[in-house]
């Protein structure tokens, strides 16, 4: 779980760039090789067969199967009146939610949409230009907005504090 938890944003910066296309001399190109022409040949195969899983599999389904995991423990835990780190599943799926408030146990899947939107913006804003900054610094203060709003670390003012602080850099 961890080394995938450090893994996944490059998985989908990877996966979105299997998409990231461009017009050079009135022909749509592939970003990361100009030799290859969008959609045609060898890339829509790639695109449908290769990135279209990818998409499906890691960008959406691994956070998906990490919200799931950490809603059933949480389900668990309420249904048996135990402490949650003592169920099974604790041990697995404790890095999404054991630093929040127990009552915010959802929000590393607001983390993971927001990791998704920031690759998406790395690989696709390059056609906003100067758009792409703007469009990246309006994102990260509404998120910003959000976390001091739900403030999902609860009475931990330190994480909290370090969250936004690192939001803003």
């Amino acid at each position: 779980v961890a080394l995938l938890f450090l893994m996944w944003p490059g998985l989908c910066s990877e996966t979105f760039a299997m998409f990231s296309c461009r017009d050079v001399c009135e022909e749509t190109l592939l970003r990361v090789d100009l030799d290859e022409t969008c959609w045609e040949g060898r890339h829509a195969g790639f695109a449908w067969f290769l990135g279209v899983p990818m998409l499906i599999f890691y960008v959406v389904g691994l956070p998906t199967f990490a919200l799931v995991g950490v809603w059933r423990v949480q389900k668990r835990a309420a249904n048996r009146g135990a402490k949650i780190e003592t169920l099974d599943g604790h041990l697995t799926f404790g890095l999404f939610y054991s630093a929040y408030d127990p009552k915010v146990w959802w929000w590393e899947g607001t983390v993971a949409m927001r990791k998704i939107v920031i690759a998406a913006i790395g690989v696709f804003g390059a056609e906003m230009g100067e758009m792409q900054i703007h469009v990246t610094l309006f994102l990260m203060v509404i998120v910003m907005l959000m976390t001091a709003i739900v403030q999902p670390f609860g009475d931990r003012s330190m994480l909290q504090f370090l969250e936004l602080g690192t939001l803003a850099v």
